[in-house]
């Protein structure tokens, strides 16, 4: 019976994108819940009833639009910047132009 039980679960299971980010507290909830609520060792139904929903990120807003070219350019101008400090860190070429 044990090895049906954890077939069960590794069917419903095995192909489910989980992250210890986003599912280790939703996980460990669910278990506190059944472990409260029932008897025996639960069906995955059970299990997938008493997860929590994952929590969705919101998407960035975009609040500000460039509004002409020499913005652009400038904001262009800074991005590079940006990425030349992220690849040099300190050891910076000295001609960034």
């Amino acid at each position: 019976m044990l090895a049906g039980v954890a077939l069960a679960w590794v069917d419903t299971f095995d192909d489910m994108p989980w992250t210890i980010e986003q599912d280790e507290e939703r996980i460990n909830a669910a278990f506190l819940l059944l472990r409260k609520s029932v008897r025996q060792w639960p069906a995955p139904r059970e299990f997938l009833d008493a997860l929590k929903p994952r929590v969705q990120e919101k998407p960035i807003e975009r609040t500000h639009r460039l509004s002409n070219d020499a913005q652009c350019e400038t904001g262009l101008k800074h991005l590079s910047e940006i990425a030349e400090t992220l690849r040099f860190g300190d050891e910076q070429p000295t001609n960034l132009s």
